[in-house]
């Protein structure tokens, strides 16, 4: 019968809400405790920040630049597992106009390491503003 239906309660979280830091979460499987603060890990769907490797088919200048990108597919379900991304391109700024990345917009960037240091062609989250 609808009338015994009950909606589904989202999960609690709780940050900090001087450091954005992750105090309590009922979200499951998501946070994994590592060091003094929980680290979220990522899942197929969620948007990190990929930095735009130094190679011959990147513009000099667009090197090191963070660019969002999709998780469409993790190696693991560790933190520090490689991902597969989907990553959005600033067009021609960031490659030449006759690189198809330029044409589509998009990177198809394979087994990307994470990258607290944020290197050339690694992943972190994005940073809080």
């Amino acid at each position: 019968m609808m009338g015994d239906i009950q909606p589904v309660k989202p999960p609690a979280v709780i940050l900090d809400s001087d450091t954005g830091a992750l105090i309590k979460s009922e979200a499951p499987s998501r946070i994994i405790e590592e060091g003094p603060a929980p680290v979220r890990v990522p899942q197929v769907g969620d948007i990190v920040h990929y930095v735009l490797p130094l190679h011959s088919g990147c513009v000099s200048h667009a090197a090191g630049k963070h660019r969002p990108a999709i998780v469409v597919h993790k190696w693991g379900n560790e933190y520090s597992s490689a991902l597969q991304l989907h990553v959005l391109l600033d067009g021609s700024n960031d490659f030449p106009y006759t690189h198809i990345s330029a044409i589509t917009g998009a990177l198809w960037a394979t087994s990307v390491a994470y990258s607290a240091e944020h290197t050339h062609g690694s992943w972190h989250w994005p940073e809080r503003v």
